[in-house]
């Protein structure tokens, strides 16, 4: 699955996870603290189950105005962000973030 990014350049936006997926064998996420931003609940879903398999913290939200609300009050160790959202997309809110530095 891919898609043409923001630059026109290509870009992955993920790939099928099989249901039996198994992070036995993978790293461990223990105390990292992701969030993660997409408006499709059934993405948030999938990437929570899949990091929270993992051992991460996972907090998700629907939009990047949301992202911020949370950024403007804690730091997650990580931010996964669909880059091309309806309205304020990732694009938007990586630069909200660097200006929050």
């Amino acid at each position: 699955m891919g898609g043409r990014a923001a630059d026109g350049g290509t870009c992955v936006f993920g790939e099928e996870v099989p249901h039996e997926y198994r992070l036995s064998d993978g790293p461990r996420l223990t105390g990292v603290w992701v969030l993660v931003v997409d408006d499709m609940r059934s993405v948030q879903q999938r990437v929570t189950d899949i990091l929270g398999r993992a051992g991460a913290t996972v907090t998700a939200v629907g939009s990047a105005d949301e992202a911020l609300e949370v950024l403007q009050r804690e730091r997650p160790n990580v931010l996964l962000s669909n880059l091309s959202m309806p309205g304020k997309g990732g694009s938007w809110l990586i630069g909200q973030v660097r200006a929050l530095r």
